[in-house]
């Protein structure tokens, strides 16, 4: 009797493990939305390349780190370390929604792209290139990045998370160093999906706002 007892206990909790995995494991699921661009621009010697235009409704959440936890695990062993970082990052959660976006109706898109130049870009060479919605407003910046690849080769990306997913196209403009418009590119938005999850995770080849 008390055997059989313990063996209902343990199906129990494989049944609660079973379950918990299951939800946590969805928690890793996101689509991403793509539409490849090909289309290059060159500006004062500097050759500026469209890459690809990126869609998620989600975010990376961030909020489940805790820095004093992964310090007192840094004192245990190596393999320790490793299985607790293991079981840790897929019990987790690390995707949210948008704030304050109760209806559903914005995400977060990103243009991506690559400039070739011997010249020094920054961050505020990214001012030149914009993102208009059908309407002709700019979309709000969430985030920009650049980062050298090679020794004349810039990955760079441009974001927003107030896309509105309804919109079907968009214009990209490119301006010179005077703020003038030099090149208004019209992108219609064909969307290929593509679902990740934890096994199978965004790859992270160059600087971007979404993972």
């Amino acid at each position: 009797m008390l055997r059989k007892k313990w063996i209902h206990i343990l199906l129990i909790l494989f049944c609660l493990w079973l379950i918990t995995s299951a939800y946590y494991y969805n928690q890793h699921r996101i689509t991403i939305k793509r539409c490849a661009i090909n289309e290059k621009v060159t500006l004062n010697g500097v050759v500026i390349q469209l890459d690809e235009i990126v869609f998620t409704d989600k975010e990376r959440n961030y909020g489940h780190y805790n820095i004093r936890l992964y310090q007192t695990i840094g004192k245990l062993p190596l393999a320790a370390q490793t299985a607790f970082v293991k079981v840790r990052s897929f019990y987790s959660k690390p995707y949210k929604k948008i704030e304050y976006n109760d209806d559903n109706q914005f995400g977060i898109i990103e243009l991506r792209g690559t400039s070739i130049t011997d010249k020094e870009l920054d961050l505020d060479y990214l001012d030149r290139i914009s993102m208009l919605n059908e309407t002709g407003a700019d979309y709000y910046e969430k985030g920009k990045g650049i980062e050298k690849n090679k020794s004349n080769h810039y990955f760079f990306y441009i974001c927003s998370n107030h896309f509105n997913i309804n919109d079907k196209e968009l214009v990209i403009t490119i301006k010179d160093e005077n703020d003038d418009i030099i090149k208004s590119i019209p992108i219609k938005l064909d969307w290929q999906n593509e679902t990740y999850n934890y096994f199978n995770r965004p790859p992270n080849t160059r600087p971007t706002s979404i993972r």
